[in-house]
C-alpha cells in the first residue's frame, strides 16, 4: 500500500493562481497597456512577469489564493478510491515567504491526511503512482521518468495541445474518466504498466 501515493500539484491546479494574478495585475495596469487575459498574460514579456514577481512577494499573497475547482474535484477521486494525496509544489526561490504560505494554504483548504512537500527542484525526482499538474514542463519529465506513472491534467490554454498516452486532461466533464484511469492505477501491482 505504500506505493499507492498520488502527487498533486497546488498553483493552477487546487488553487487559482491564473485566476488570482489575472486579478492583480488588471488592478496595476496603465490605461495604455494591452489587454491582459489568462492565455496571454504568460507571454507578455519581462516587464509583465516583474510585476507578477512583485505581485507574489506581498504577505498573504499565497495563502489567500482562491480554490480551484477542478483540482478538488480530481482530489475527491483520488481520496475516495484510496491513495495517499501529497500535495506537491514548486517553491519560488525568490521569495522563500512563499513556502510558509503554501504550507498554510494547504492546511487551511485541504483534508488533514494530505501532507505537503515543497521543492526548489524538478518535481519528477518525487515517487507517485499518480501526478496531477497544469504544467507541461513538470508532466513531461515526470512521465520520462515514471513509465508506469498516469498523468492528470486540468485543461487549461496553456496544456491543451499537449498529449501523451499516459495522460487524462480534466475538463470538468469527464470525472469519470478520470476515476476510471486512477483506479487503473491504483489497482495495478508493483511493476506492471498502467
Amino acid at each position: 500500500m505504500s506505493s499507492r501515493i498520488a502527487l498533486l500539484d497546488m498553483d493552477g491546479t487546487v488553487a487559482d493562481y491564473a485566476s488570482q494574478m489575472l486579478h492583480d495585475l488588471k488592478a496595476l495596469a496603465s490605461p495604455d497597456e494591452p489587454e491582459l487575459t489568462r492565455e496571454n498574460m504568460w507571454n507578455m514579456g519581462d516587464w509583465l512577469e516583474h510585476r507578477m514577481w512583485v505581485i507574489k512577494k506581498q504577505p498573504g499573497w499565497w495563502l489567500n489564493l482562491p480554490r480551484y475547482k477542478p483540482g478538488f474535484e480530481i482530489l475527491e477521486v483520488l481520496l475516495s478510491v484510496g491513495f495517499k494525496v501529497m500535495v506537491l509544489t514548486k517553491g519560488p526561490s525568490h521569495t522563500t515567504a512563499a513556502w510558509t504560505e503554501k504550507v498554510e494554504w494547504c492546511h487551511k483548504n485541504l483534508p488533514k491526511s494530505v501532507k505537503t512537500v515543497i521543492t526548489e527542484d524538478a518535481k519528477d525526482i518525487v515517487f507517485g503512482r499518480v501526478f496531477v499538474d497544469d504544467y507541461v514542463p513538470f508532466m513531461e519529465p515526470w512521465l520520462k521518468r515514471r513509465p508506469r506513472g498516469l498523468g492528470i491534467m486540468p485543461l487549461d490554454s496553456g496544456n491543451g495541445d499537449f498529449n501523451h498516452a499516459r495522460v487524462v486532461h480534466y475538463d470538468g466533464t469527464n470525472i469519470e474518466r478520470v476515476r476510471s484511469q486512477v483506479q487503473r492505477a491504483y489497482d495495478r501491482k508493483d511493476g506492471e504498466m498502467i
